[in-house]
């Protein structure tokens, strides 16, 4: 589609290519390449309570920082739009918190289907210890 739309426009607007390959560059249509947009928004918005839950850590920069925790996690129920914010020293931790959360959740009748979150490597171990515990999540 890059280089139709490339094509395109030159033939909208007069242009000629020059060069040998002008056509079919493939490194100008790479640099010219813009990636899709990503929905944001579900197309099938979970309506149970706990059904469905969206995870984000980032790290915190301040000076007490020590105080509370480095990292800080966010667990948002996406039919309730209910937060959770938990602060923790490592990465690592996130696996055994959030481990707990899913549990706690699950005893009082709100188990939790499908998480939402990116490819980052705390992620994918936490993706290898719910298929180590056998749960379908």
């Amino acid at each position: 589609p890059g280089r139709d739309k490339l094509l395109g426009t030159c033939e909208r607007m007069n242009w000629n290519l020059t060069g040998e390959n002008a056509s079919t560059c493939e490194d100008c249509l790479i640099g010219k390449a813009r990636r899709m947009n990503l929905n944001k928004e579900s197309k099938n918005r979970s309506t149970k309570p706990g059904e469905r839950i969206m995870i984000d850590i980032s790290y915190v920069k301040s000076k007490d920082s020590r105080k509370i925790g480095r990292f800080w996690l966010l667990v948002v129920d996406e039919a309730t739009d209910m937060k959770w914010s938990y602060f923790l020293a490592s990465k690592k931790q996130q696996v055994p918190v959030l481990l707990g959360f899913i549990k706690n959740l699950k005893e009082i009748g709100q188990p939790v289907r499908y998480i939402r979150c990116d490819n980052a490597g705390e992620n994918l171990s936490l993706k290898k210890h719910l298929d180590h515990e056998g749960s379908n999540i």
